[in-house]
């Protein structure tokens, strides 16, 4: 039998201990549904244990936490009947149990919490490029040169990666300066306003060789969802670990408040979109 425990409040949490007895597979489950609250950056009450919320910064109170489930561990092990502890003695339990199932303990919600790589994106390799029909009989190329953001990548399960990029909308680029001060006007981007595009993942899945994220991307004020086929490449050069990445998709720009010209003749509505990342790994 293995416990899972739900500890009281922090001043007292040595003097009673609650232990519901359940299977070794239950009491995985309960760790894995712990972590994976930990994992949204916020932990209280739902994932078991009665105490103020934590934030991810502060996994080593998970830690202390694990500790007294290790005793309830090792103390019902030995009496399977028991259904509460009090005014127990950690001296009560042999230093090696203690340290054995902590590591345990540890190892399994470590391997959980940071499975995933952490990479940043790397701007002077990474551009947002966009193709936009002009008078319905030639196409404009720009580009934002300014993306910036975060990857958590996780190869084994890519399940557990995300993705958080920006990109500065004053960045915008299409190699002729009156076209650009325009874009960035009110009729366009309005950068001034509406400083920055984001977009934040919500789910990662792996279909055959490629990955598709699906996810919000914002744009003056407006969010939309969006879904991206990725594609994604690995190297290490000089000691560093980078990911490449290519994607791309279209957007219908009155879907976004960029309505100039409602027409869509002297600027096309359709915007193709190709996006090109580089990300390094961040060093431990």
């Amino acid at each position: 039998m293995l416990a899972s425990a739900v500890i009281p409040p922090t001043s007292n949490s040595d003097d009673h201990l609650r232990c519901i007895l359940t299977t070794p597979k239950t009491a995985f489950t309960e760790i894995r549904r712990t972590t994976k609250l930990l994992e949204q950056d916020t932990l209280g009450s739902k994932a078991g244990f009665i105490a103020p919320q934590m934030r991810v910064s502060d996994v080593f109170e998970l830690i202390v936490g694990g500790c007294h489930l290790i005793q309830s561990f090792c103390i019902a092990s030995r009496n399977p009947r028991i259904s509460h502890v009090s005014c127990y003695s950690e001296m009560e339990l042999p230093m090696r149990t203690r340290l054995s199932v902590l590591l345990a303990f540890v190892l399994c919600v470590t391997a959980q919490v940071f499975a995933a790589d952490e990479f940043t994106i790397d701007p002077a390799h990474s551009s947002a490029n966009f193709a936009v029909k002009h008078l319905m009989i030639s196409t404009v190329h720009g580009r934002f040169s300014d993306v910036s953001g975060t990857i958590l990548y996780d190869e084994k399960d890519p399940s557990k990666s995300s993705v958080l990029a920006v990109i500065k909308a004053a960045s915008v680029n299409t190699d002729n300066q009156t076209r650009d001060k325009d874009l960035r006007s009110a009729n366009f981007f309005e950068s001034d306003k509406y400083p920055e595009i984001r977009f934040q993942s919500t789910q990662v899945e792996k279909i055959g060789d490629q990955l598709q994220v699906t996810g919000n991307l914002t744009m003056k004020g407006v969010t939309h969802q969006v879904t991206l086929p990725i594609t994604l490449a690995k190297a290490e050069v000089k000691g560093k670990t980078r990911l490449g990445i290519e994607t791309g998709t279209t957007l219908n720009r009155f879907d976004y408040n960029v309505s100039f010209d409602s027409t869509g003749t002297t600027v096309g509505k359709e915007i193709k979109i190709d996006i090109n990342v580089e990300a390094v790994k961040n060093q431990p």
